[in-house]
C-alpha cells in the first residue's frame, strides 16, 4: 500500500512537471514568435518610410525641374523664381518631417504592442504552477502513515492487564 501510494505521489509530482514545462515552452515559443513578429513590423515601417521618403526626393526634383523650365520659358527670373522654388523646397522639407514622425509613431507603436506581448507572457508564465517537491513527500508521508495506522499492532498497557489478573 505505502509502495503503490509513493509511486502515486512520485508518478504524479512528474507528470505535473512536464505538464507546467510544456505550458512554459509554449509561452516562450509564443512570445519568440511575436519578438519576430515586431520586428517584422518595424522592418515593413522602416521600408515603407524609406520609399515614401524616396518618391517625395524624386517628386520634388521632377517640380523644381519642371519650375526651372516654365521660367525659362517664361523669362521668369531672380526673386520671382527664388521665392517659387523655396517654396517648393520648404513643402518637401515639412512633408519629409512628417513622414518622419509618422515612421517614429509606429515605431513605437509597434514597439508597445511587443511590449505588452511581452508583458502578457510574464504574467502567463507566473501562472503556471509547478507540483512541489514538500507537497509530493508529504502525501508519501501520509500514506506511510496511514498504512502503519491500519497494519499496526495495538498494544494494550501492562496496568491493564495486571489489573484484570
Amino acid at each position: 500500500m505505502l509502495a503503490i501510494s509513493a509511486a502515486t505521489a512520485a508518478v504524479s509530482y512528474s507528470e505535473g512537471e512536464k505538464q507546467a514545462q510544456r505550458q512554459e515552452q509554449a509561452i516562450q515559443d509564443g512570445l519568440a514568435k511575436d519578438r519576430a513578429a515586431t520586428a517584422r513590423q518595424y522592418q515593413q515601417i522602416q521600408e515603407s518610410a524609406m520609399d515614401e521618403q524616396a518618391q517625395l526626393q524624386t517628386n520634388y526634383l521632377i517640380d523644381s525641374a519642371r519650375l526651372n523650365a516654365i521660367a525659362g520659358e517664361s523669362g521668369l527670373g531672380g526673386l520671382s523664381q527664388e521665392r517659387i522654388q523655396q517654396e517648393a523646397a520648404n513643402n518637401s522639407a515639412s512633408d519629409m518631417a512628417t513622414l518622419e514622425q509618422n515612421r517614429v509613431r509606429q515605431g513605437e507603436a509597434a514597439s508597445s504592442q511587443g511590449l505588452a506581448r511581452a508583458t502578457q507572457a510574464g504574467v502567463q508564465l507566473a501562472g503556471i504552477k509547478h507540483p512541489s517537491a514538500l507537497g509530493a513527500g508529504l502525501q508519501i508521508a501520509g500514506a506511510a502513515a496511514s498504512a502503519y495506522g491500519m497494519t499496526g499492532t495495538k498494544t494494550t498497557p501492562k496496568a491493564a492487564v495486571n489489573a484484570k489478573e
